[in-house]
């Protein structure tokens, strides 16, 4: 709540502690919406670096007439799936878990993987 909204149900004044009581709810508002803005810009900027990072993997597709981005398949290491047509193949080695792992901390590395192969096969169907 605001300050003047708080006032006014207290008739118009507000005692001393009412005064730091309020102004502590305020300081932990903002604390707590600034935690939710760092948790979300951590989770961007990891997604950011795994899209870089599969690009750099990726392949292109070897289906006649695709030609469209193929990513590696994350729990392989020589499979390959079109954001296009979605032909799986097998061809060069690659090390796309072993990457993404080595970069980051935390159980939901292949979650984020998956997150942003989403979002190309997205970006692939969107630009057709």
């Amino acid at each position: 709540m605001k300050f003047k909204e708080i006032q006014k149900m207290a008739g118009g004044s507000l005692g001393f502690f009412d005064r730091v009581a309020l102004g502590a709810m305020t300081v932990i508002e903002s604390a707590a919406s600034g935690i939710s803005n760092i948790s979300d810009n951590i989770i961007n900027s990891e997604k950011k670096i795994v899209h870089k990072t599969i690009k750099e993997e990726s392949l292109t597709c070897t289906s006649e007439g695709c030609n469209c981005l193929a990513v590696p398949l994350y729990t392989t290491i020589n499979k390959y799936k079109c954001t296009s047509c979605d032909r799986q193949f097998a061809d060069a080695d690659h090390k796309i878990k072993y990457t993404i792992e080595s970069k980051f901390n935390g159980n939901d590395k292949e979650e984020i993987y998956g997150s942003c192969v989403e979002d190309l096969v997205l970006l692939q169907k969107n630009n057709k």
